[in-house]
């Protein structure tokens, strides 16, 4: 009886650390990706500049007002 406890206790304890380990690696590559993202958008804003101070790109046209009722 007292094998047989300590057989399922320790199944339990060993899938639920699996399951926060799997959870753990699973954030770390998401954050990543989140990183890889922000790196990608300061890349485009940066050449974005580049190209609007050599003149090579126009700037935007300020959005129209609309006037609310």
């Amino acid at each position: 009886m007292k094998t047989r406890s300590a057989v399922i206790f320790w199944g339990i304890s060993l899938l639920t650390a699996a399951g926060v380990w799997s959870i753990h690696i699973t954030q770390v590559e998401e954050r990543e990706k989140l990183h890889k993202g922000v790196i990608r958008d300061e890349e485009l804003y940066r050449l974005k500049k580049q190209q609007l101070l050599a003149g090579e790109l126009a700037p935007a046209a300020p959005a129209p007002v609309v006037a609310q009722r």
